[in-house]
């Protein structure tokens, strides 16, 4: 999706849907315009990698839906700017690697769905932002160590 293809979109509060649309790249400032709404639902789609402030313009966002994509990247600056971010869903992808920068400026999220991709390490300190997580999905990867201090 190319940069600013929602900035006629202002109006647009609640929910985005852009499942199953074999969606393979997600440029920045993608939704600059449609800062107000709560969900973003990019499921199903074919996205390999998300880029440093991929969703900056999302200052209300509250739920971003990510399942069931291609994804193995997430660079270290995706998130910034989602200070409000509650639930983050990239289940059913291919990350494997999470370090301490992958989930920086997230101190609100509760809910974090890595279930069901290829994480082999957790690194140290990899989960400090999220101060508010209450839930943690990690089921179904092939995690052979988690350190002993994770979230030091």
């Amino acid at each position: 999706i190319a940069s600013y293809s929602f900035q006629n979109f202002s109006s647009l509060r609640d929910k985005l849907e852009l499942k199953r649309l074999q969606l393979n790249i997600l440029e920045s400032c993608t939704f600059c315009g449609v800062g107000n709404i709560i969900d973003l639902d990019l499921s199903y789609n074919r996205l390999t990698y998300l880029k440093d402030k991929s969703f900056e313009s999302l200052l209300k966002i509250q739920n971003i839906f990510l399942s069931n994509n291609l994804i193995k990247i997430i660079y270290n600056k995706t998130f910034i700017g989602t200070n409000d971010l509650k639930v983050l869903k990239l289940d059913h992808n291919f990350l494997n690697d999470i370090n301490e920068e992958t989930f920086f400026n997230l101190s609100s999220l509760e809910a974090l769905y890595l279930n069901n991709n290829l994480v082999k390490i957790l690194r140290t300190n990899c989960f400090k932002y999220l101060i508010s997580l209450r839930e943690l999905y990690l089921n179904n990867n092939k995690i052979t160590m988690i350190p002993k201090e994770i979230n030091k």
